[in-house]
């Protein structure tokens, strides 16, 4: 198996990972494609206001891609999360 393909299965596991531990927070995931992998909305005290938060999920060593730091200045609730596996 080439490493561009070891990378990209090993990624796909981080997303799952991640969407389990989301989905058992209570979280509604909805994949954005750009800038993050996930985005999802938070309840704050009694639903009055809604608060969008961003993921971002990387595995091992992972860098951010250029676009990926540039959402993550601009956006204040940009979480990367990662996984070691």
């Amino acid at each position: 198996m080439s490493k561009i393909k070891e990378n990209q299965r090993v990624g796909k596991v981080g997303e799952f990972l991640h969407r389990l531990k989301r989905l058992g927070e209570g979280r509604n995931l909805k994949r954005t494609g750009i800038g993050s992998d996930y985005s999802y909305e938070k309840d704050y005290l009694i639903g009055t206001k809604l608060r969008k938060s961003y993921d971002e999920v990387k595995t091992g060593n992972a860098k951010l891609s250029p676009r990926q730091n540039q959402m993550r200045k601009k956006v204040p609730r940009y979480n990367v999360e990662r996984y070691h596996l």
